[in-house]
């Protein structure tokens, strides 16, 4: 299963998208996936209540647009997979381990595309 937030810019509500790419509301469990919800075990909640109503949720049609699966993030953090390329261009040796780093929502370029209402 999938995270997913579904419906109109602002008014997104949570669902998910099983293995077999069905789409579900699941508004009935969960208000939405922010940091309450990863702070209260809310994976494992929203897991036990779809095993008595994976099969009367309501369907969520391929046609509806999705939102980011997680509402109002504090910070989103990168894995640098394009890092090579750069230092390739730039003609610099390669770290001996993988790049990590964060960024806070404020320094988000193209703020509009995550959906992310001002602070």
């Amino acid at each position: 299963m999938k995270l997913i937030r579904f419906g109109e810019p602002g008014k997104e509500r949570p669902g998910l998208t099983m293995d077999d790419a069905v789409r579900l509301d699941v508004s009935g469990c969960v208000q939405d996936y922010d940091e309450v919800f990863f702070a209260n075990d809310g994976i494992s909640q929203l897991r036990q209540w779809l095993e008595e109503h994976a099969t009367s949720a309501p369907r969520v049609a391929s046609s509806v647009r999705l939102g980011s699966p997680i509402s109002r993030p504090s910070k989103i953090v990168c894995i640098g997979l394009s890092f090579r390329d750069h230092l390739r261009k730039a003609k610099w040796r390669f770290p001996r381990s993988q790049s990590y780093f964060s960024k806070p929502r404020r320094h988000w370029p193209g703020r509009d595309i995550w959906d992310v209402a001002e602070d």
